[in-house]
């Protein structure tokens, strides 16, 4: 042979498709601004950032646990551990459970990623409020930035609204999760939006991006002056403390980027969690 060979490797078993896709992918290309995996353990309050910003979350009642049950996520057989990514993730009550970071998040326009992923803790009807996801930002139109399951349909919002009740801010619907499996979420700014049109929102890995609204709405993300709000925010809405619209359920495996990921990017960080090992194809 003339040549080179790098990262060798001799297996017992039979890889499938989708391992082997794993192996191909490796790894995103750019690193994450921040990465939390809540690996801490039931006792911490505060959750460390392996990305590049050192922003630390601090958990206002939300808590680490290993409680979850592994279950069956589209074709991702869970197996194991209880989490997605490690042995633990964030549970929170939907009441007053939250967790924030002193970090501003991506600003203005520029592109950005947010993955994460999260389950729902029952499949009651959301009252009132959004259930926010993530959110960061003045909470004034086109300054906000919002990633929620609706209140009247549980369909999952990107807003870049004043509040889920007022403002015209650019909004973007993906699909209605009525059901308490893991889901994978990716919500892309891409660098070459049209006001809210730029959007993409990716569920389990596919482009789950529905309708638009306000399309003529811009995409400024902005942080007030505030010392203790409209940072990022995990789990609840960032313009108040304690917050308000609190998501109840699960979170794992937390990213924020500060480029727009690929498909591939983004069907890697689907498929190469490290409970995912069997894949249904059938």
């Amino acid at each position: 042979m003339n040549g080179f060979v790098d990262d060798f490797r001799f297996y017992d078993t039979i890889l499938n498709d989708q391992e082997i896709y794993k192996l191909f992918s490796n790894e995103t290309k750019v690193g994450p601004l921040v990465h939390y995996t809540f690996e801490e353990g039931p006792t911490a309050n505060v959750v460390q950032d392996l990305g590049t910003q050192g922003a630390n979350l601090m958990l206002k009642g939300a808590v680490i646990t290993t409680s979850n049950t592994g279950i069956v996520n589209g074709n991702i057989i869970l197996l194991e551990s209880n989490y997605v990514v490690g042995n633990y993730g964030l549970s929170l009550n939907g009441s007053s459970d939250y967790a924030r970071a002193q970090f501003a998040g991506v600003q203005g326009s520029n592109p950005r990623t947010i993955s994460l992923w999260f389950k729902r803790l029952n499949t009651s009807n959301i009252s009132s409020n959004w259930d926010y996801l993530v959110d960061y930002g003045d909470a004034a139109d086109e300054k906000r930035f919002s990633i929620a399951l609706t209140h009247d349909n549980v369909m999952i919002v990107v807003s870049m609204k004043t509040s889920d009740s007022a403002g015209l801010g650019g909004l973007v619907y993906g699909s209605s999760i009525q059901d308490t499996r893991w889901h994978h979420l990716a919500v892309l700014l891409l660098p070459t939006y049209s006001r809210s049109d730029g959007i993409r929102i990716y569920l389990d890995g596919e482009d789950d991006t529905r309708s638009t609204l306000h399309t003529h709405s811009n995409i400024i993300t902005t942080k007030t002056t505030n010392s203790v709000e409209d940072w990022l925010t995990i789990g609840g809405a960032a313009n108040a403390t304690p917050a308000t619209g609190n998501f109840a359920g699960h979170i794992d495996d937390f990213r924020m980027y500060n480029v727009a990921l690929t498909e591939d990017e983004i069907r890697m960080l689907y498929y190469n969690s490290d409970n995912t090992r069997r894949i249904d194809l059938s």
